[in-house]
């Protein structure tokens, strides 16, 4: 599916998942929304900030958003194995 297409959805998450893909690339949108778009749970999220990993965001003082265009990248971004044969393969070039 492309990413120019927004994902069917359903639910009391669809307004803001609707926005989402209608909003510019520069938009902030809160984690809730963030959370919908990935399918995934707040705390997740959360979890993954705490953790230094996961997704680029912008804290507005005690407020957290994450821009449309770095969820975008991380939807798009490249699957990185972790088997030994990959690994000998880095450590070859």
């Amino acid at each position: 599916e492309s990413l120019a297409t927004p994902p069917a959805f359903v639910g009391n998450a669809g307004y803001s998942v609707a926005a989402f893909w209608g909003a510019p690339a520069e938009s902030l949108h809160s984690e809730s929304t963030i959370a919908a778009v990935l399918d995934c749970s707040e705390a997740k999220l959360q979890a993954d900030r705490w953790r230094g990993r996961g997704l680029k965001f912008v804290r507005i003082g005690k407020l957290i958003r994450y821009r449309k265009a770095d969820v975008l990248t991380a939807i798009g971004a490249p699957v990185q194995s972790t088997t030994e044969a990959d690994a000998r393969e880095a450590q070859a070039a």
